[in-house]
C-alpha cells in the first residue's frame, strides 16, 4: 500500500503540512449560500462548509447534517480558526514548497481514495453474505470456544492474618472444625466466625483462573459433595472449604451466541477482505506496470551501504 515505506515521521510531516495546504490554500467546496461565517479575516474565513469537511460530516438526503454534540462541534471550530491563523503565519514563512504542496495534495487524495475505494468493495465483497448460516457453520465448527467452564458451589470459612500469626490462624480453623461433619454444622460455624465480612454466609461459585491458585486448588480436589478441605492458606488468609456442589460444563445454546458470532465474523472478513485488496497490486498488477526490481535492489543496496556508515563509530 501507499503507507508501506513511510515512517511515522514522515506521516505526521506530510500531514501537518496538508492541514496548512487544505485549509489556506484550496479554495472551497460544496459551500452553501447561506453557510454561516464563524471567524473572517482579509484571506480567510472559517465556515459551516469548512467544518462539516473538518468533521467528515455527511449531508442527508434532506440537505441536514448531523453535527453531533455542541462541546465537539465547539471544538472543531475553535480548533480550525487556530488552524487558519497558525497556517497563514506559516505560509508567510514559505515552509513549503511547490514540491512538497503537490505531493502533499496527491498523498492526502491517494489515501482517501483508496480509504474509501477498500471500505466500498469490501462492503460489496459482504453484501450478499448469509451471516446466520455463517454463524451456525463456526458455532458446530469451533464448539469448544462455547462450553462453560466447570465450577464449583463451596461454602468456606475465612480467618484472617492481619492482627495473628498464620500458625494462629489455623490453630483456631482446626478448633471451630473439630467435631464438624454436616453441611448445615459446618454452615453455622461459616455464620459465626468467618471474617469476610462481604459474604458472611461463605457460599460462592467457581471457575478456574477466577480465584488465587492455592483456594482453587484445594476446592477442585474436593471429590464428593460434603467433603471438607484442612486450613489453606492465601493472602487473603486461612480457609476451610466445603464442597456443596459441582458443575460440569455446558454448551451455550447456538441463539445466545449467535449475535456475538456474527459480529466477529463481520470484523474479520473486513479485515481479511481489505488486507486482500491492499495486496492486490503486487498480485495482480496491472499490464501497463512495470516492475524494475534491479533498480530497487540496488537502491536499497546503497541505502543498506549508507545506513551501515552511519552506524560506524
Amino acid at each position: 500500500m501507499l503507507q508501506a515505506n513511510d515512517s511515522k515521521t514522515v506521516r505526521s510531516s506530510v500531514l501537518a503540512l496538508l492541514c496548512a495546504l487544505v485549509v489556506v490554500n484550496q479554495p472551497m467546496v460544496c459551500q452553501a449560500s447561506e453557510e454561516a461565517i464563524f471567524y473572517s479575516a482579509d484571506d480567510f474565513t472559517v465556515t459551516e462548509n469548512d467544518l462539516r469537511l473538518y468533521l467528515g460530516a455527511p449531508i442527508g438526503p434532506d440537505g441536514s447534517v448531523p453535527w453531533g454534540s455542541p462541546e465537539r462541534v465547539q471544538q472543531a471550530i475553535s480548533e480550525l480558526y487556530v488552524l487558519k491563523v497558525l497556517a497563514r503565519q506559516g505560509d508567510t514563512l514559505s515552509l513549503i514548497s511547490d514540491e512538497e504542496r503537490e505531493w502533499i495534495t496527491y498523498y492526502s487524495l491517494a489515501i482517501t481514495t483508496v480509504q474509501r475505494l477498500i471500505a466500498s468493495e469490501v462492503d460489496a465483497m459482504m453484501s450478499d453474505v448469509n451471516w446466520q448460516d455463517e454463524a451456525k457453520e463456526y458455532f458446530l465448527a469451533e464448539r469448544h470456544e462455547f462450553i462453560t467452564p466447570e465450577s464449583l458451589t463451596v461454602r468456606t470459612l475465612l480467618l484472617k492474618t492481619e492482627d495473628r500469626t498464620v500458625a494462629e490462624a489455623i490453630l483456631r480453623a482446626e478448633e471451630l472444625m473439630a467435631g464438624v461433619d454436616t453441611e448445615e454444622h459446618f454452615e453455622k460455624v461459616v455464620r459465626d466466625h468467618t471474617e469476610d465480612a462481604g459474604n458472611p454466609e461463605g457460599r460462592i461459585v467457581i471457575a478456574k483462573g477466577q480465584t488465587v491458585q492455592e483456594f482453587e486448588a484445594a476446592a477442585f480436589a474436593l471429590e464428593s459433595i460434603g467433603d471438607i478441605s484442612a486450613p489453606v492458606v492465601s493472602r487473603f488468609g486461612v480457609h476451610v472449604i466445603q464442597l456443596l456442589d459441582r458443575h460440569s460444563g455446558t454448551t451455550m445454546p447456538f441463539e445466545k451466541v449467535q449475535s456475538a458470532i456474527v459480529e466477529k465474523l463481520k470484523q474479520t472478513r473486513r479485515e481479511q477482505a481489505a488486507d486482500s485488496l491492499k495486496t492486490s497490486p503486487h498480485r495482480e498488477p496491472p499490464p501497463d506496470v512495470v516492475h524494475h526490481e534491479e533498480v530497487i535492489r540496488n537502491f536499497l543496496s546503497s541505502v543498506a551501504r549508507q545506513h551501515k556508515a552511519t552506524l560506524s563509530p
